[in-house]
């Protein structure tokens, strides 16, 4: 089995040891393999998860009409998601010629992991985007509008600059450096 890190870091106190050692759930014995990294997280078709097994069969999974499964796979390197896809359609033909009875109307298909469920998001994802966006748009425009008035407070000491003999370049040289600090500092707060 593979825990999640949340699972791993709670119940097994992040014991590095625990893998490779077996371990007892819901009465069967399972050997930990792995622990996903904090930031995974599934939730395609339910709540997070805490844990994965391997697929295990009962006696009542071998029949044929039983259409459960849906796998995820990462590709071969120069392997594209179209010669995946007809690989996996000839086989669920083959499959379905070897048992039409029970097959026949069954097949296998490739699709890319980002576009698996989320045609249904496309417009609350852009409409997210969008608002993301103004209230960024808006941050700006307040950082622009207190960068003004600082300008302005700071006019009579650009004046008083400029009557001792200050060159206007070296004036906007100094703005210049003090407004790219105060981005940089601002990016790497935001970054934190």
């Amino acid at each position: 089995m593979v825990l999640s890190y949340g699972l791993w870091k709670t119940r097994y106190e992040g014991d590095p040891a625990l893998v490779g050692r077996t371990i007892r759930v819901d009465g069967a014995d399972f050997t930990v393999v792995g622990v996903m990294p904090p930031e995974f997280e599934w939730q395609f078709w339910s709540g997070p998860r805490r844990l994965w097994v391997p697929v295990g069969y009962t006696k009542t999974d071998f029949g044929r009409g039983e259409e459960s499964f849906i796998s995820i796979a990462r590709l071969k390197p120069r392997v594209s998601v179209a010669q995946a896809r007809a690989e996996m359609e000839a086989v669920g033909r083959s499959v379905a010629a070897a048992y039409p009875r029970e097959d026949a109307d069954m097949g296998a298909t490739v699709s890319p992991l980002a576009e698996f469920g989320m045609a249904g998001l496309r417009t609350t994802m852009l409409t997210l985007l969008a608002a993301v966006a103004f209230v960024l748009l808006i941050a700006c425009v307040n950082v622009a509008n207190l960068l003004l008035a600082r300008g302005a407070v700071r006019q009579k000491e650009f004046a008083i600059r400029l009557a001792l003999g200050a060159r206007g370049s070296r004036i906007a040289r100094q703005l210049l450096t003090e407004n790219l600090l105060l981005a940089f500092a601002g990016g790497v707060w935001q970054g934190c």
